[in-house]
């Protein structure tokens, strides 16, 4: 199974390549701010989610949604041994 990240900035979907995925699993950490990304009305008016829009672009690819609960500095610095009482969960989610 062939895995690919996609970590932008959401203004920029536009640009990922839609070829090269077809048939891979696309994980999907972006995320919206509308300060950085500006007004996307599909996401503003709750008819669509970024996973959702991701995925009408990648249409051949399986994109999964992940990390959308953790900052970034938090995947390197919140780590836990196994068993540990409130240890952290990544959750994804996809169909």
């Amino acid at each position: 199974m062939d895995l690919v990240v996609v970590a932008i900035p959401l203004k920029a979907i536009g640009d990922v390549p839609v070829e090269p995925l077809a048939g891979k699993v696309v994980i999907d950490t972006n995320n919206y701010y509308p300060g950085r990304d500006g007004q996307i009305a599909a996401l503003d008016n709750g008819s669509s989610t970024s996973s959702e829009l991701l995925q009408e672009r990648l249409h051949g690819s399986h994109v999964v949604k992940a990390f959308n609960h953790i900052y970034a500095r938090q995947i390197t610095t919140d780590g836990t041994p196994p068993r540990t009482r409130n240890r952290r969960a990544l959750v994804i989610a996809g169909r």
